[in-house]
């Protein structure tokens, strides 16, 4: 049964990621006053699904599960069963629902992977109206303690911070702004490094932040420096901004490139932001 809540959507297959995708919502939902809709979509083609005692069972399982997560995350959980292309019912029913997030579980490295966690975790980050965490690891501490924000020159870069001061908030978290620059311009050190000064004033007085300038060769890959980054500072979030118009050398990270490495390669849990507004490259 629905109400006017707020809906995290969580798409689930049982498996061992989903779930994990699952248990990480817990907080986000109380902290929104949202409920969780749990979405089981049977894909096209799938020959171990179709008659109605298989999708019988389907939702009984997924009944069962969103008993047991309501009960042990005192939240309300809604079911959903669905047929047909996973990407596109994800899509879907988030645009229906109006959500304020999707949290999915994905696979990896394994991109190629006809899964609800493999591309198609690829598919919804660039898709989604709403912000989109995607999880591959496995083991994650409780609560959220460091959120890395990569920051650009363009001039959406700080609708990110935003959203990170909601997080940062909610967890007590440190914002870990980063920016990289490649090669040794001076002129465009100057700038990022105002950039990260507007970025660092927004978000200090609302949470404590730190900054950092990774300088790199031309040669290096922008999206391995952040997971390294993240690494090295024990994220527990990366928050990226998606559906740049083309892949560029500054931040944020392209949504058909960097974006997907970074998706694939991160034990740290990534939150896509969608733009609010059609993205401009840099700031002059």
């Amino acid at each position: 049964m629905y109400t006017s809540l707020p809906q995290i959507l969580i798409p689930v297959d049982f498996s061992e990621q989903s779930l994990i995708a699952l248990e990480q919502s817990f907080n986000l939902a109380k902290f929104y006053n949202a409920e969780l809709s749990l979405l089981y979509v049977i894909a096209e083609g799938n020959i171990t699904h179709g008659n109605s005692d298989d999708d019988g069972m389907i939702k009984a399982k997924l009944e069962e599960l969103a008993a047991t997560i309501s009960k042990k995350g005192r939240i309300n959980v809604n079911t959903i069963v669905e047929k047909g292309s996973v990407s596109d019912k994800i899509l879907e029913v988030s645009a229906h629902l109006k959500t304020k997030m999707i949290i999915m579980g994905t696979t990896g490295g394994q991109i190629q992977k006809k899964g609800l966690v493999g591309s198609n975790a690829l598919k919804v980050v660039e898709g989604a109206k709403c912000p989109v965490v995607t999880i591959k690891g496995k083991s994650m501490r409780e609560g959220c303690k460091n959120i890395v924000l990569p920051i650009d020159l363009t001039k959406e870069s700080l609708q990110k911070a935003k959203k990170a001061i909601e997080l940062g908030k909610l967890y007590g978290a440190t914002i870990r702004l980063v920016s990289v620059l490649f090669g040794q311009d001076k002129t465009m050190e100057n700038r990022l490094n105002r950039k990260i000064e507007e970025a660092t004033f927004l978000i200090k007085s609302e949470v404590p932040c730190t900054s950092e300038i990774i300088k790199a060769r031309e040669d290096d890959s922008l999206a391995s420096i952040v997971v390294d980054y993240a690494n090295k500072v024990q994220a527990d979030l990366i928050m990226i901004m998606t559906q740049q118009e083309e892949e560029s050398k500054i931040l944020p990270i392209d949504a058909n490139s960097a974006a997907h490495y970074i998706i694939s390669n991160s034990d740290v849990p990534v939150m896509s932001i969608v733009p609010t507004i059609k993205l401009h490259h840099v700031v002059e």
